[in-house]
């Protein structure tokens, strides 16, 4: 996922404001403006095993490749659950292709004798990320090869869907749309999947960390400070930690909430 850096100048000011982080205004990369007034997290994040599982069979998916292993649960405080999926472009056929759409199958009305959906009720993951300016011979406008259902849309990046998360929902029908295998045969790009969820391997994101040392400390606020300065070699065990705003980009607005909650936890241990 590609997160923006805010200019040095911003950060700057950010930093010598400190953790008080009174920061009306600040810029991102291309020199656009932006206001916030960030709120408390309200959220808590996990980290979850996903796979994308064959309908009607036990192997894995084509489209398999195409996700992230490691996908995200945002459990917020009223109970709901988010699951935010990455996804990746795959090779087919050796033809680079992207996924075109995406969708939980809520409800089966009918299906034939083999048992496979013929009309159905669904609800579209919402599109969190896209791949912006990736024009390819099936959403691009002027090609002779434009596909109806993506032409003139940008391919999703970061997916989210609605899961049952007290009660560990696992194996969620799914329909996926790739237009690549569309190209190929009439109708075969649309198909069903099994989305499995390993529970097992929930872990929650402990606020803060970015270093992954399962600590939320000065370290850490150190690695947020290096990487909005672009230091180079500076990565986050999972960036989602260090997201206190919870509007998935890292920005000054982070840094200051991240000071001001290890003030407070800090505070609280004396």
């Amino acid at each position: 996922m590609k997160l923006k850096r805010i200019k040095a100048l911003a950060l700057t000011t950010a930093l010598l404001i400190g953790a008080g982080c009174v920061c009306p205004l600040s810029l991102y990369d291309d020199g656009t403006s932006f206001s916030a007034s960030a709120a408390e997290t309200n959220s808590t994040v996990y980290t979850i095993n996903i796979t994308l599982m064959q309908f009607h069979s036990e192997g894995k998916s084509m489209g398999n490749e195409s996700m992230i292993p490691q996908a995200h649960i945002v459990l917020d405080s009223d109970g709901t659950a988010q699951l935010q999926i990455n996804m990746i472009p795959l090779t087919y056929l050796n033809r680079l292709g992207y996924l075109g759409s995406l969708k939980k199958v809520t409800t089966v009305l009918e299906e034939n004798k083999y048992q496979y959906p013929t009309k159905i009720e669904t609800l579209e993951a919402a599109v969190l990320e896209e791949y912006i300016d990736v024009y390819d011979s099936f959403n691009d406008p002027e090609s002779e090869y434009a596909d109806a259902n993506v032409v003139g849309k940008w391919y999703p990046k970061k997916l989210s869907i609605p899961i049952d998360f007290e009660n560990h929902e696992d194996d969620i029908l799914v329909q996926v749309y790739v237009p690549v295998m569309e190209s190929i045969m009439a109708g075969g790009g649309t198909k069903f999947a099994v989305l499995d969820i390993d529970w097992n391997t929930l872990t929650e994101v402990v606020a803060g960390d970015a270093n992954g040392d399962g600590e939320f400390n000065v370290a850490d606020v150190i690695v947020l400070q290096k990487w909005l300065l672009a230091v180079p070699d500076t990565h986050f065990a999972d960036w989602k930690a260090v997201d206190f705003c919870e509007d998935d980009k890292l920005d000054v607005f982070d840094l200051c909430l991240m000071k001001r909650a290890l003030i407070a936890e800090n505070t609280t241990q004396e």
